[in-house]
């Protein structure tokens, strides 16, 4: 997936830590590795100080296109690749509306099946024009 997402993203790189970084980081992160495919958790680990990442949701800050619900609150959302859109409706319910981004990476079934199984209680909403 690298070799996809520098194609997505070719001026937007995950963020790379020296080598001491890197190694404290490998210690600390561990229950977290799996989420190294679609969220800069190096990022995240370096904006909090090095700090355990622990089981906790990350912000969409960290989200990378390859995510599905990667969105505009990324900081890897860009003009030519953008993010989706979070809003929330009057109840408190949460609607996603995809971008084209989220359409290339997972199509409108994928995007169906991650929300049925992983955010139930989200509206998926018609692509954004």
């Amino acid at each position: 997936m690298p070799g996809r997402l520098n194609q997505l993203m070719p001026q937007a790189v995950p963020t790379q830590l020296t080598p001491v970084g890197e190694a404290l980081f490998q210690q600390q992160a561990q229950s977290r590795m799996g989420d190294t495919q679609d969220y800069d958790l190096r990022g995240a680990w370096s904006q909090q100080g090095g700090g355990g990442l622990g089981n906790a949701h990350l912000t969409d800050l960290w989200k990378l296109p390859n995510h599905p619900t990667f969105s505009t609150g990324s900081r890897y959302s860009t003009a030519e690749t953008p993010g989706g859109v979070w809003s929330q409706t009057p109840d408190g319910r949460w609607m996603f509306w995809p971008s084209q981004t989220n359409y290339d990476q997972f199509g409108r079934g994928r995007l169906e099946d991650y929300f049925s199984r992983v955010e139930p209680n989200s509206l998926l909403m018609p692509r954004i024009p």
